[in-house]
């Protein structure tokens, strides 16, 4: 669709269909991102993230399907700002996998998979979010399966990621994660986190911009303080300004 920037009106402009025009994997999209740069699209489907590249005019042609694991059950997916990765979360095996991109093409080429229950890594099962830090440096997945957010230190040249330590709803404190589906950042610097959870609350977090830990600060409750219309969330999103 194209937006018109002063009435926010939507114009149907293109439509792209699996086995259509060569495009394969389509199948099942669950969500979208575009790089920083505006050059490509990747859909995160069932079973394959598809790329897209667009031309000057916005409209995009066919690159590449990237196969996943069967039962891979994608719903997240990230770019870093510089656009050098491309992260994708599989629901239902628990995997956060990395990906170098291609910033000509698009292409995608993958560097490492992290796992829920290999090598320390927890909290993953149920990703359906992702997202990464504005200064590169971290990058957080949600469980919703463990009610679990979960931060990776992000090495800026490679994209590679370290697991930190999973927090999960009621432990040490944590309200507000119960089924949670949904990440945003905000704040200077991305100076806090937001979780989204399906018990009707979002959890808010305070970031070390330097290690990228977590810090429980606040839970927004449902019939709580005035707070109304949590229940059932699934997303949370933040406005450009960070003020809403």
């Amino acid at each position: 669709f194209n937006r018109d920037l002063a009435t926010g009106e939507l114009r149907f402009v293109w439509l792209k269909t699996n086995g259509v025009g060569g495009v394969t994997g389509l199948e099942s999209p669950r969500s979208i991102v575009e790089s920083h740069d505006g050059r490509h699209l990747y859909v995160a489907c069932e079973a394959a993230v598809v790329v897209f590249q667009r031309n000057a005019s916005g409209w995009p042609s066919f690159v590449q399907t990237v196969a996943l694991p069967p039962l891979s059950g994608t719903q997240g997916i990230a770019v870093d700002p510089e656009g050098r990765n491309v992260y994708v979360g599989g629901y239902e095996n628990a995997e956060l996998r990395v990906y170098q991109r291609n910033p000509v093409w698009g292409g995608l080429t993958l560097l490492e998979v992290e796992t829920n229950g290999q090598d320390g890594v927890e909290g993953l099962a149920g990703i359906d979010s992702i997202v990464v830090t504005p200064d590169g440096e971290s990058v957080y997945a949600n469980g919703t399966i463990d009610s679990s957010i979960v931060p990776f230190a992000r090495d800026a040249e490679t994209g590679l990621l370290t697991f930190g330590a999973r927090h999960q709803d009621g432990a040490g404190g944590i309200d507000g994660l119960g089924l949670s589906a949904g990440v945003s950042i905000g704040g200077e610097r991305g100076s806090r986190v937001f979780a989204g959870g399906a018990d009707a609350a979002i959890a808010v977090f305070e970031r070390d911009a330097v290690t990228g830990a977590l810090d429980f600060l606040d839970v927004l409750l449902d019939g709580v303080d005035g707070v109304d219309g949590l229940n059932g969330a699934s997303g949370v999103a933040l406005s450009p300004d960070g003020r809403h």
